[in-house]
């Protein structure tokens, strides 16, 4: 049962990732990997013996080429192709293989010591666990208690941390809470965290596949509101938003502004260039978007700003020290993934309509692409505040007013988001023009 239950779990998100081919070339040694490259990983581990239908790809990775060779490559050069995969073929076992896409062979096949950490979790395992659970006679149960059935719930699996429990030793544990399901179909949004049932909690071991421990500390008292957060719940519950008006009567625009006739950046392939910067990117799995290779152009010389940047963790502790919550200290992107969690972007609400939609390319549980479209955007914005102005004070006469003389401030942005359970996370670059590189990482969505 489990295993049927994993994988229509790993279907469904493969349906909800909008999947579509794309053909793709590398034009840099630093570009993503491609549809083909996942595929060719493991077809080239399957020949070597190393894939079984029990496989799970945890993640797979571009292996950078030496630093010295990004450096010195020229368009048109030979490309090295490397990759490294985290894949699991049975319980505990976690293997690092690094593979060489261009000979078609496996390089190197290794256990390592896993002893302090985990791999990331994969969907069927966060999107299975809990359909499980939910049904142990000691949840149902619990959920008896506060007049509830498997029925009436969803249930969320979450990371436990490592706090040096017992069950922690030889086991992949999941910590699973449950929410009263929205009154909406499953097919409509709904706010599916609004109604937490607190005090009852599962330990689940996705090595065995079993419920180890269900901790149920005392009935409390379940919201009642659904606290939705769609226009049309929102209009329900305040009235109809007004809309702004500056003073005089004019109507402020709630849209995006005008789509330009021509941007000031230009895209080739995998590498944006704006005013002076010009810098690569690429997606992976865990950290998300990696920019490298960030110049300016100085009087017809590049010049180097930062080889690499990306989004190292994000670390987000409850702070509780309750026994059904003093576990929440996630790491969201090491343990879930910000790359494979970045969804498609909204014009008009999450960018402007006028910029320009990229689309990203992961893989699967199995190791086979997934393209999601449109999860990151580049736009140009005004600022509203001058880059440099003067007002000349001697050049004015009694007969004449000289204006001050400036220039308006532009600044170029790269965003995504990712979504992380109740979270969505929004990540940019910000390129301007004196040089200064802003980073901003935000969350909204919204908190337990």
């Amino acid at each position: 049962m489990m295993m049927h239950v994993m994988k229509m779990a790993a279907r469904i998100w493969t349906a909800l990732a909008f999947s579509v081919r794309v053909v793709q070339s590398q034009q840099h040694p630093l570009d993503s990997l491609t549809a083909d490259e996942y595929e060719a990983v493991v077809d080239i581990l399957t020949a070597d013996g190393r894939v079984t239908d029990a496989t799970r790809f945890h993640q797979v990775s571009l292996k950078e080429p030496p630093k010295s060779f990004v450096k010195s490559f020229r368009g048109g050069d030979p490309i090295p192709r490397a990759a490294v995969a985290y894949i699991r073929s049975s319980p505990g076992r976690t293997c690092r293989a690094e593979v060489d896409i261009a000979s078609r062979r496996v390089v190197s096949f290794d256990e390592p010591d896993m002893a302090e950490g985990q791999p990331m979790i994969l969907f069927e395992e966060f999107y299975g666990a809990g359909e499980i659970v939910k049904v142990d006679e000691r949840m149902v149960e619990g959920l008896e208690k506060r007049g509830l059935t498997p029925d009436d719930v969803y249930c969320v699996p979450f990371s436990a941390g490592a706090y040096g429990d017992p069950d922690e030793v030889g086991n992949r544990l999941l910590k699973i809470g449950c929410f009263v399901r929205p009154a909406h179909d499953r097919n409509v949004t709904g706010n599916w965290f609004a109604r937490p049932i607190q005090g009852l909690l599962a330990v689940f071991d996705l090595n065995t596949d079993t419920t180890l421990d269900v901790v149920d500390t005392g009935v409390v008292t379940v919201p009642t509101d659904p606290w939705g957060y769609t226009s049309a719940e929102i209009e329900e519950r305040y009235g109809k938003r007004p809309l702004a008006v500056a003073r005089g009567g004019r109507l402020l625009a709630a849209s995006s502004p005008a789509v330009p006739a021509d941007v000031g950046y230009a895209i080739d392939g995998s590498v944006v260039s704006w005013d002076f910067w010009r810098f690569h990117y690429r997606v992976d799995k865990r950290p998300g978007v990696i920019l490298s290779e960030i110049e300016v152009n100085d009087k017809g010389t590049w010049r180097d700003v930062a080889y690499e940047a990306h989004l190292s963790e994000v670390f987000v502790p409850y702070m509780d020290p309750d026994v059904c919550q003093y576990y929440r200290t996630y790491m969201d992107s090491g343990e879930y993934g910000f790359g494979i969690t970045m969804t498609s972007l909204t014009p008009g609400v999450d960018c402007p309509k006028s910029a320009t939609f990229l689309d990203s390319t992961f893989h699967d549980d199995f190791g086979m692409p997934l393209t999601l479209q449109g999860t990151m955007c580049v736009f140009e914005r005004s600022t509203g505040d001058p880059a440099w102005r003067h007002y000349e004070w001697f050049a004015q006469t009694p007969d004449s007013s000289i204006p001050a003389d400036g220039r308006p401030a532009t600044e170029l942005v790269f965003r995504y988001a990712s979504t992380v359970g109740n979270y969505d996370y929004l990540v940019d670059y910000i390129f301007m023009q004196d040089g200064t590189i802003k980073v901003a990482v935000g969350s909204t969505g919204y908190f337990l």
